[in-house]
């Protein structure tokens, strides 16, 4: 609440009456776990995991949760025995993959409605209850992991080669959605549906010079993920992320995750847009999906560089596609006059 003397942040120098404000919060976990680990004549590896948490934070009937995992490796270079000649061409090959299963829970105190104490300089000291509504069925969030890659190497490891593609489905997710305030609410806690995640990732590394005074080698890496909501809560049309400046990030069923959402120009029949009489655009008379937070796709290129005791290293990196909202021409376009 201000300083007495500028620029001394200390508690004693404090221009008004210091408000303090403490917080507790409880929470149990209990939680097995057990794995095993398998592996056949050096080429083939197995492993499996499972965990159950018991969770305070969940309703009794639901606060029992196990999650699993299943991962193999099959190095079928070894498998098929090559030659030496063989693999100084081709010198290590292996397939994998996976599928896992990763369960939460959430924060204390979520299940019924509670009380916070509050002091003001009207009524003095109040109990007042959250402006949250519990939801009392609430179930653990649930994250289902399926991969499949492949790791090659060639010319002595000099090359190499990683491709992974993945598909992840997250269930049940807890959330907080906004409710009419005449509900005597804010928000209200849901558990959403299904939302779904697939990505292609390649690695390439190499090493195209090596000698006793340089050496170089590099590391080029591709992403691309699609995300998309399968489906929402019974009822909710689209969850909202974030809002500002009159666009909101949503979540909407059949939709990428991420949707930019807010006004948009009227256009004709051939995609010209519309203007008023004073040379305005004319707004949509509804929001409309604007574009997608998310890149198309990334890339990576890393490189290092040495020549005897000095090294150099350096990366460009890079996303490619997605849509932003420009704050700075909003407020060109307001402070120039030509903003309605």
């Amino acid at each position: 609440g201000g300083l007495n003397i500028p620029y001394v942040y200390n508690l004693e120098n404090s221009n008004n009456a210091i408000k303090q404000s403490r917080v507790l919060t409880e929470k149990a976990v209990n939680s097995l776990y057990g794995s095993a680990q398998i592996a056949y004549k050096n080429y083939l590896f197995v492993e499996l995991t499972g965990r159950n948490d018991w969770s305070s934070t969940l309703p009794q009937e639901n606060n029992s949760f196990f999650y699993p995992s299943i991962s193999a490796g099959l190095v079928y270079s070894d498998l098929l025995n090559l030659s030496k000649e063989a693999e100084k061409i081709f010198s290590f090959g292996k397939i994998r993959a996976s599928i896992a299963a990763v369960g939460n829970d959430t924060d204390p105190y979520r299940l019924i409605p509670t009380y916070y104490i509050d002091t003001n300089d009207v009524y003095d000291t109040l109990a007042n209850i959250t402006d949250i509504i519990p939801l009392k069925n609430l179930k653990p969030e649930q994250m289902v992991s399926k991969e499949i890659g492949t790791d090659m190497r060639f010319f002595q490891n000099r090359i190499g080669l990683d491709v992974t593609y993945y598909i992840t489905n997250t269930y049940n997710q807890i959330v907080d959605i906004d409710i009419s305030s005449t509900s005597g609410s804010r928000k209200a806690i849901i558990n959403t549906g299904d939302i779904q995640n697939k990505g292609l990732e390649i690695q390439l590394n190499g090493k195209p010079v090596k000698s006793e005074k340089f050496e170089w080698s590099f590391m080029l890496n591709y992403s691309k993920i699609n995300s998309e909501v399968i489906k929402l809560a019974e009822g909710v049309s689209s969850y909202q992320l974030l809002e500002h400046w009159g666009l909101s990030i949503e979540a909407r069923p059949g939709h990428p995750f991420g949707d930019i959402v807010g006004y948009g120009i009227q256009r004709d029949a051939n995609g010209n847009k519309l203007v008023d009489a004073n040379g305005y655009y004319l707004r949509t008379d509804s929001t409309i999906v604007l574009g997608n937070i998310h890149p198309d796709f990334t890339l990576s290129f890393s490189n290092s560089m040495r020549y005897k005791n000095i090294s150099l290293n350096f990366l460009i990196d890079a996303k490619i596609g997605g849509e932003l909202f420009a704050g700075t021409n909003m407020y060109g376009y307001g402070y120039s006059g030509n903003f309605t």
